[in-house]
Order: structure tokens, then C-alpha cells, then sequence
């Protein structure tokens, strides 16, 4: 190799260094932006908080989590959870459950993100450490206990409704066969395959036709058939409807199919995938036992139509979604308090 050459091998590599290391010291990564999230599922001594990254400019995320404490300001230096600390790349909403509180004490918490550029925190909020009330079982006109479940502000029935009488003392028809359920323009029930199974029956309830829900005597007194703002507002809770899902969903398999994607039921609601009897070319069919929980609410789709709006939750995801069914569909029902 010539010398000429030589000094050229070296000037290329002085430069090629030169850049990687300016770019080593002058990466210009901003910081991502975020937001903490309102806390909820507040208890003595615990609470569920999170936060949503929104912006990360391209850049990894390497590490993301919750700070709290109870003089304001909170940083990573005082108490903190790491929720995720494997990078990634892409907005995220996470949340986890703060334990060991005090009672009677009012906490700060913020969420907190980290990647090249340092870290950065939400929005500051605050929440007391006041015992949620307790909620006594209700009794329908069968004589059925449920327990109940408060989420936010809301009472709910905590397992699906398991009625044959209307609050006003009218027995509901159990109708079994499939050419009288498809006629019927009245209210009707049945259990899942016309199963005579009573620990079946008590896990995941009856179904429901939508001329028992319009009755509005249902559910024991002092409770209604939800309406879709009522679910609204419970998913709203429960950080939306993506996640308010799992949120609600029952625990494991026992019920539900493999893999019954995110479900923590976090909220105490404890839905079961208990099915539905719907009419496929006028024909009442059972199926989705096991795969999904469709609930009735109050609402028709539009007025006079053959169509009401359902809330729905699936083995394959940790979304509750907006759906509809006909009206001599047969589906399940969660009583919510007046």
C-alpha cells in the first residue's frame, strides 16, 4: 500500500469516527411526553394509578412507571413502581395497583417514562385513602342472593341475573322450544341450552329476550337493566374501553377459553362467558359459551326497531364493545342500582 493510500484509509476512518461520535454526544432525543391517569379502585390501603405515553418523538421508551408520595411533587426518588422496564417503542397506557397505604391519608402520584433524553413526568394527581362502602347482597322474587360490587360510583349486581318472575310478581315463560321462542314478541327466558344444570344455571345466569328487559321490571326493586351510558360510565372508569374488558372479565379458564386476553377483573365485576341465543335465518341458535358475555342495556338501537344495544366482552381481547342484537335475542343481564 502506497502512502498516499495509507493517508487516505485514515482520514476516512477519522471521520467515520468523528461522526459516530457526534452523534454518541449530540443524540437530540427529546423527552416523550405523558399523562397520569385519575386514580380508581381507591381502597385504605391501596388504589390502581397509571398513565398513558402519548408522544416518544421515534425513541424507545426505557422504562416506565408510577411515583407517589404524600407531600406533593413525587419523583422516581421516592416511593415508585416500575410497571415496564423493557424498551418500547410506540405509545402505551399502563397501570398497576399501589399497596401498603395508610389509611385516612391523602397520596400524590405521577406517572414517569425514561428513554435517551431523561425523564419525564405527568400531570400530578391526588387521591385519600378512604374504605369504599360496603354493599349487602340484593334478593330478586325468586329468592336469588347476589352480591354486589361498587365501581366508582356506580352498585352493580356482581354475577348475572337469575329471575323467572318480573319484580311484579308475573312469571317470565322458560320457553325451550326454538320455533315458540322465535315468535315471541313477549318476554321470554330460557338458561343455555335449555340446560337443567343448576351450578351451571347459578355461574352464568339466565338469557333474556329484550321484551323482558323493556318490561322495566326486570331487575329486583330499586334496580334497572343498564342503559348504555350507564356502561359508558363504568368503562370510563375503568381507563376506557380497550382495557375496561379485562377489567371486568373473570380470571383464568375455568370459564372462559384459552386465552382470555387480558383479564384481571380488577373491578370486581367477575363476568362469565355465558353465551347466547340469537335467531340465524329465523332460527334460535346457542353458541359462544365459554367465548363471550353479550349483555343487554336499555336502549333500541332506534326507535321501534327490531335492533338494542348490547355491551359485549370477548376470550380473545380486553376490549368491551358496543354491539346490538335482535330484540328475540336471547342474552344475558348485569342489574345496575338506581
Amino acid at each position: 500500500m502506497t502512502f498516499k493510500n495509507l493517508a487516505i484509509l485514515v482520514a476516512f476512518f477519522c471521520v467515520l469516527f468523528n461522526t459516530q461520535c457526534k452523534k454518541a454526544i449530540n443524540p437530540k432525543v427529546k423527552l416523550p411526553e405523558i399523562t397520569t391517569n385519575e386514580p380508581s379502585i381507591i381502597t385504605q390501603t391501596s388504589a390502581y394509578c397509571g398513565g398513558r405515553i402519548i408522544n416518544n418523538d421515534g425513541e424507545d421508551i426505557i422504562a416506565r412507571g408510577i411515583c407517589w408520595n404524600n407531600t406533593g411533587n413525587p419523583t422516581v426518588a421516592d416511593n415508585n413502581i416500575i410497571v415496564h422496564k423493557e424498551p418500547y417503542l410506540g405509545n402505551i397506557h399502563f397501570r398497576t395497583k399501589i399497596s401498603g397505604l395508610l389509611k385516612y391519608t391523602t397520596y400524590y402520584v405521577r406517572a414517569y417514562a425514561i428513554n435517551r433524553a431523561g425523564t419525564v413526568y405527568g400531570n400530578e394527581q391526588s387521591f385519600y385513602t378512604i374504605e369504599q362502602l360496603e354493599t349487602n347482597p340484593i334478593v330478586d322474587k325468586d329468592g336469588n342472593s347476589y352480591n354486589t360490587v361498587k365501581i366508582g360510583n356506580q352498585i352493580w349486581m356482581a354475577s348475572s341475573l337469575l329471575t323467572t318472575t318480573l319484580n311484579n310478581g308475573k312469571m317470565i315463560p322458560n320457553v325451550e322450544d326454538g320455533k315458540q321462542w322465535a315468535s315471541l314478541l313477549s318476554e321470554g327466558q330460557c338458561t343455555y341450552d335449555n340446560t337443567e344444570n343448576l351450578d351451571s344455571i347459578v355461574a352464568y345466569g339466565r338469557l333474556y329476550n329484550w321484551y323482558a328487559v323493556k318490561t322495566d321490571e326486570l331487575c329486583p326493586n330499586g334496580w334497572h337493566v343498564p342503559s348504555v351510558n350507564d356502561f359508558h360510565e363504568l368503562s370510563n372508569y375503568l381507563e376506557g374501553e380497550d382495557l375496561a374488558g379485562g377489567k371486568l372479565k373473570e380470571v383464568g379458564t375455568t370459564h372462559w377459553h384459552n386465552p382470555n386476553t387480558g383479564a384481571d377483573n380488577e373491578s370486581g365485576f367477575t363476568a362469565l362467558p355465558s353465551g347466547y341465543r340469537e335467531l340465524i335465518d329465523d332460527k334460535p341458535i346457542f353458541g359462544s359459551k365459554g367465548n363471550s358475555s353479550i349483555m343487554w342495556t336499555s336502549i333500541e338501537v332506534t326507535q321501534n326497531s327490531k335492533e338494542s344495544f348490547t355491551r359485549d366482552l370477548s376470550w380473545a381481547d380486553s376490549e368491551i364493545k358496543t354491539g346490538s342484537g335482535d330484540k328475540k335475542s336471547g342474552f344475558s343481564v348485569r342489574c345496575i342500582k338506581n
